[in-house]
């Protein structure tokens, strides 16, 4: 995610992509006044982009940052694959999985505990299917 955050600086430094709050946070956490400069340095020096620009990704999205809140999704959502595809490796898919934003009140319709169906999809209502 932290090339992701360099990247999208560049793309919107570049005008391929919408200006985003990433950009201040970035310079600021890399110590460089200007885009240009951070990017002739990265470029010419074959430098590579901290780990901790990731962590830049939810301080924009907290700013309802478009761009952030897009990275964010399309990683979660990739998670979401990700564990859909290990689920079926283990030949687990017949488990039920209970946590995290499935995750249901003690008085739910679902009863306690919500988790996911077999089918992958969250019984929380409104939340459509993790893959």
């Amino acid at each position: 995610m932290n090339i992701e955050v360099f990247r999208s600086v560049i793309r919107a430094w570049d005008g391929r992509e919408q200006p985003t709050q990433l950009t201040e946070l970035l310079l600021s956490l890399l110590g460089y006044d200007t885009v240009g400069e951070m990017f002739d340095d990265f470029y010419d020096n074959q430098r590579s982009v901290p780990i901790d620009a990731a962590r830049l990704l939810f301080a924009a999205a907290a700013g309802q940052d478009a761009v952030a809140l897009e990275i964010l999704n399309r990683q979660g959502v990739e998670l979401g694959k990700s564990a859909a595809a290990v689920i079926r490796r283990l030949g687990m898919e017949n488990e039920a999985f209970d946590g995290g934003a499935c995750r249901q009140p003690a008085d739910s319709s679902h009863g306690p505990g919500g988790g996911l169906t077999p089918s992958g999809r969250c019984r929380r209502k409104g939340l459509p299917p993790f893959c």
